[in-house]
């Protein structure tokens, strides 16, 4: 016969066994483990926008690491971005020989045990969530979609002068294991301009470009500000235009819409006499005019179907033995991207130039 003593212990054993069995239950689903989420292995996809040769890391990839980047991630299930919103995620450079390289985030989080499924989602250069400042261009404003597969959406501005355009990467990644990997992406598209000459200058003398500017046309506006829905493809909608906008590339340093140099060997230098401007000059040989130290540069741009610019080439001769300049030449014409050629998310057009002096 069970004395009451015993019954008691009994009634107690029991009922601990239910509570830790539904404490157990309830802690798989929504317990936090002791491994953080890192961003270790972070990399820009390849492009020829070059490389830096004493690291090996693309020119984006540096930049990046000087802005850090904004970072949003969702359980399977949620209708919206639950697990990070707008993280703002910095590098830190090695200091020898107490700190190494790495990409770090305050607070931490530490990956849910067991990881089910997460959706990470994350832009570049890092932008808060709102602005006060009217002037500000590149990311001015961030939210996100709601319902099923929240993603994160970026209001963008595109700057006024091609020095002052911000470049826009995105990256996406669903995980299951406790282990990241972000590889970063072009946004925007790009324009290149490549140029050479329709045959060869007379003998003695020299094409040296003073300047080129891209102008868009009012029949086709290029677009100023716009919205991009992130994800694994982005989507730009909202577009807001402006009849026109010109954007200058040149070697004068008094010029506000200076961005990045022409090519050393075919630029025309204000300050330098004719026998000591550069050589070659431009040739029959194409070349990327705009660079930026040994690299191409580009003009970034919010993609849209249509846009059609006024090239302008404004260059002078430059003659051996006279040692003389001539005056500014000037020739331009039409360019329109559409169709295959259109301004599409991470697309990179290249313009090639053809210059009959």
């Amino acid at each position: 016969m069970m004395i009451a003593s015993e019954r008691h212990i009994l009634i107690l054993i029991l009922l601990a066994c239910v509570l830790t069995t539904g404490c157990s239950s309830d802690d798989e689903s929504v317990e936090e483990g002791s491994v953080a989420i890192s961003f270790a292995a972070v990399s820009v996809e390849a492009d020829d926008s070059g490389v830096q040769t004493r690291t090996g890391d693309s020119r984006e990839l540096l930049s990046m690491r000087n802005t850090g980047f904004s970072v949003f991630a969702s359980h399977n299930a949620a209708t919206t971005l639950d697990f990070m919103y707008c993280q703002e995620v910095a590098y830190t450079q090695p200091h020898y020989p107490d700190v190494s390289a790495h990409w770090h985030y305050t607070p931490l989080k530490y990956w849910p045990v067991p990881v089910g499924t997460l959706h990470f989602h994350a832009f570049a250069p890092y932008a808060p969530q709102t602005t006060t400042d009217t002037g500000q261009t590149g990311v001015i404003g961030v939210g996100a979609t709601t319902g099923s597969s929240p993603v994160p959406q970026v209001s963008y501005r595109t700057a006024l002068s091609a020095a002052d355009v911000a470049n826009l990467l995105y990256a996406s990644a669903d995980v299951t294991t406790p282990s990241l990997t972000l590889t970063f992406r072009h946004a925007l598209a790009r324009v290149g301009i490549t140029m050479k000459l329709a045959a060869e200058p007379a003998a003695g003398t020299r094409v040296l470009l003073e300047s080129i500017s891209l102008e868009s046309k009012a029949e086709t506006p290029i677009a100023r500000t716009a919205i991009c829905t992130l994800g694994p493809t982005p989507t730009w909608s909202g577009h807001a235009t402006e009849p026109t906008r010109t954007f200058t590339f040149s070697n004068d340093p008094a010029s506000a819409t200076d961005y990045a140099s022409l090519l050393g060997d075919v630029r025309y230098v204000p300050t330098l006499p004719a026998k000591w401007q550069p050589n070659p000059g431009l040739t029959t040989t194409a070349v990327n005019v705009i660079t930026l130290g040994d690299y191409a540069a580009y003009l970034y741009l919010i993609p849209q179907a249509e846009l059609t610019f006024t090239c302008t080439t404004r260059y002078r001769i430059c003659t051996s033995g006279a040692e003389t300049l001539s005056d500014t030449q000037t020739k331009s014409f039409d360019v329109t991207l559409s169709g295959a050629q259109a301004l599409a998310v991470g697309r990179t057009i290249n313009l090639n130039l053809t210059l009959t002096p």
